[in-house]
């Protein structure tokens, strides 16, 4: 049994690897582009909270390298040393996906174009609680 296992998390890497070279065959897709555009908004929220010294830093990982392939976009340094994992999504669906196929540890926040900036910082403060007690 721990055979199969191997096999399907071996075929489930494989097509990640596929997916991967063929969006950076493609940067232009439109996906990529929104994907990019909303992760730029919590950007915005981050370097916020930076100055006002909700948190130490954080460091934006690189597009299509390794942990943003393991769906780590943002690494959030609390200013007591701890560290946030975060995923930016651009929709419901894929963050649920996401949820139940990924690391519990790594927050989702969904930022699509429809939200404001508000919500989406809400939605930061609901997934790391012990940000909110900085303020």
């Amino acid at each position: 049994m721990a055979g199969k296992g191997v096999y399907l998390l071996s075929r489930s890497l494989l097509r990640k690897q596929r997916q991967m070279e063929r969006i950076r065959s493609n940067p232009g897709k439109v996906a990529n582009i929104f994907g990019s555009l909303n992760e730029d908004r919590v950007k915005g929220i981050l370097e916020k909270w930076q100055a006002s010294g909700i948190i130490a830093g954080y460091i934006r990982t690189e597009k299509h390298g390794l942990l943003d392939g393991i769906g780590i976009d943002f690494i959030i340094l609390g200013l007591h040393g701890r560290q946030f994992l975060l995923q930016i999504k651009t929709s419901e669906r894929w963050a649920r996906f996401f949820q139940q196929t990924h690391d519990p540890r790594i927050k989702v926040v969904v930022s699509k174009q429809s939200r404001t900036i508000a919500s989406i910082e809400a939605s930061l403060f609901d997934r790391f609680p012990e940000l909110r007690a900085q303020i």
